[in-house]
């Protein structure tokens, strides 16, 4: 079945409604917006969409394989004046205009690098992105930069203690979120630590925030031992204070599932990173779009669709 989906528009208070897509998984799809269009970059599909901000449909590019010029787990490096850098199969470097027409291939990022960078990366200007490393890798940031028709990796940023089980899992507007995304039954608390750009080369200094959730008090963690959770997502709040959303579910459902068998609940902190309430999400699930401080929420129906719509509880 086709999934209707529907476009927050920031302008009007109401759902819009766009063509039927019908191609994302939206567990896969990253959002970004400039120029008052939408981009949606779906590494689940391996497709591109390009939409105005009421839904109405740009351009898409679907170009599916391994090659140089095709999509295979792609993520957009950076978005720059005029052009959109989107990294392809770990390594090849696929540039569009802003209205997602290929214009051509950049250099490929150096073959030592494979599974070392990643998504949710931001552009400092003159060719210059900051990206998150791998789980595994010594640091959690690296800068890397295009010159001379050659990248290079110029710093890292946030050295990572030997045997650490955390990692980069998103951003949202100019912070970046830190932590171990699995909960389990028997721990006490959840902990995410938020870090703003520019980044301090300490790890310490450049921390802005923590965020701690109490996990014993998530009503299933109380009624079913076998039982555990993951952080499903983390929003700064455009008017202040902070969202991170968390799913529990039973051991037999696959890991970050969004199925019936998951229940999801929604934390809410202040700005200085009290916390503040606890709340049951329901249908909603957040999302974001990661270049700014925006936050939508998908919306699940009883007809087996998905809807893109505002956040009514800010």
């Amino acid at each position: 079945m086709q999934t209707a989906i529907l476009i927050l528009s920031s302008l009007l208070s109401q759902e819009i409604p766009t063509e039927p897509l019908g191609i994302f998984s939206f567990s896969g799809v990253k959002i970004f917006k400039y120029d008052d269009r939408l981009l949606f970059c779906d590494t689940s599909d391996n497709s591109l969409v390009l939409t105005t901000e009421k839904g109405e449909l740009i351009n898409q590019y679907s170009e599916r394989g391994q090659g140089p010029q095709a999509l295979s787990r792609p993520y957009v490096l950076g978005i720059l004046e005029e052009e959109i850098f989107v990294c392809s199969n770990e390594q090849f470097i696929l540039i569009f205009d802003k209205q997602l027409r290929f214009l051509r291939n950049g250099p490929s990022l150096p073959q030592e690098w494979n599974r070392r960078v990643f998504g949710s990366s931001v552009s400092l200007g003159h060719g210059t992105f900051i990206t998150p490393a791998r789980k595994r890798d010594t640091h959690f940031f690296h800068q890397i930069q295009l010159k001379d028709n050659q990248w290079r990796l110029t710093k890292s940023f946030l050295p990572r203690e030997k045997g650490e089980d955390l990692f980069v899992t998103s951003r949202h507007g100019d912070h970046y979120m830190i932590y171990s995304s699995m909960i389990y039954g028997k721990d006490q608390s959840y902990t995410i630590t938020l870090h703003r750009l520019p980044f301090n080369e300490n790890r310490g200094d450049s921390m802005v925030m923590a965020l701690t959730g109490d996990v014993v008090r998530i009503p299933v963690f109380n009624t079913l031992l076998d039982i555990r959770g993951f952080v499903s997502d983390v929003c700064v709040k455009p008017h202040g204070g902070f969202l991170v959303e968390i799913g529990t579910q039973s051991p037999d459902t696959p890991i970050n599932s969004r199925n019936l068998n998951t229940i999801f609940f929604r934390d809410h902190f202040s700005s200085q990173g009290d916390f503040q309430k606890r709340e049951v999400a329901g249908k909603e699930r957040l999302t974001k779009i990661l270049n700014t401080t925006d936050i939508l929420v998908i919306y699940d129906s009883d007809q087996d669709e998905s809807y893109l719509k505002p956040l009514t509880n800010k």
